[in-house]
């Protein structure tokens, strides 16, 4: 028997686990230099505008209020992996006066 009663609640937590296991998948990818990795950040999205924001977990902001939390970093390559994706970042600037976010 299912524990879930309301089919709107079962169905969030089933987007979950489908984002959980994409996101152990490219961890997997990432750690043991799976080929398709090169391919995947290769075209992920590319942030030219973005901040990091220390909340409880590092997370990843562009431009709005929200943020996501970052599980895999390369800052020499140049990409992270939040909960939903790659992103390719652009390189990292700091405007004057330094306010503790990127471009």
């Amino acid at each position: 028997m299912s524990r879930y009663s309301d089919a709107f609640e079962k169905a969030l937590t089933l987007k979950r686990l489908d984002q959980l296991t994409r996101l152990t998948e490219d961890l997997y990818g990432v750690v043991h230099g799976m080929a398709w990795i090169d391919d995947a950040i290769a075209k992920a999205p590319l942030l030219d505008t973005y901040r990091f924001v220390r909340r409880p977990t590092l997370c990843l902001g562009a431009g709005d209020p929200s943020a996501s939390q970052v599980f895999m970093l390369d800052p020499q390559k140049r990409w992270v992996r939040t909960l939903s994706r790659f992103y390719r970042l652009a390189p990292f600037t700091v405007s004057w006066p330094y306010s503790g976010g990127g471009q």
